[in-house]
């Protein structure tokens, strides 16, 4: 295997221990979106509850009320990016994301995870994500969804004194990558 691929070896496995460690710089990243109707930008901080190396998958859970939703509805090229500080690597993905409810056969798994996590209340709440209000109101209905994005590209920059370097990784098939080295 050469350095290149390597390298993207590496970063998957920094996600596949995100999803066992809780406090590894990958468990929080920011996902940019396109707002509807709007067609501007849209990014915020989610929490990665899983990848899946097997079909460079990463998966969040939201509220299916959520403005993300929305975006992702209309326009599913999403990107997504991640930092390590200890090792001074910004990873971005490009990635294609669906929006999966009750019909998906892994809904189930998913939202009996989320009802063992003191942050099932977040999808609780009476009035939709971003709604106006000086009290947050509960109800017993869940507006649970997750968000399934596979990744199209990967995009590392590795920050370093003696110099930094970039690569860029692109799907071209099936479980082929195709890397290049990039100007930083």
């Amino acid at each position: 295997m050469n350095e290149r691929l390597e390298l993207l070896k590496t970063i998957k496995a920094e996600w596949v221990r995100s999803n066992a460690d809780r406090r590894h710089p990958f468990r929080l990243f920011s996902l940019g979106t396109i707002k509807y109707p709007e067609g501007t930008p849209a990014i915020r901080t989610v929490v990665l509850r899983s990848f899946r190396h097997d079909t460079d998958s990463f998966l969040v859970f939201t509220d299916s009320r959520s403005p993300k939703c929305l975006d992702i509805s209309h326009q599913d090229a999403v990107e997504l990016l991640f930092y390590h500080p200890r090792k001074k690597w910004q990873v971005r993905v490009k990635a294609t994301a669906k929006v999966q409810g009750k019909e998906h056969p892994d809904y189930r798994g998913f939202l009996e995870q989320a009802k063992q996590s003191p942050s099932i209340s977040d999808y609780m709440t009476l009035h939709p994500p971003g709604t106006p209000s000086e009290q947050v109101e509960f109800g017993d209905e869940i507006h649970f969804a997750f968000i399934e994005m596979e990744a199209k590209e990967y995009d590392i920059l590795m920050l370093d004194r003696a110099g930094h370097k970039r690569e860029r990784f692109v799907k071209t098939g099936g479980d082929i990558w195709e890397g290049s080295s990039l100007v930083p």
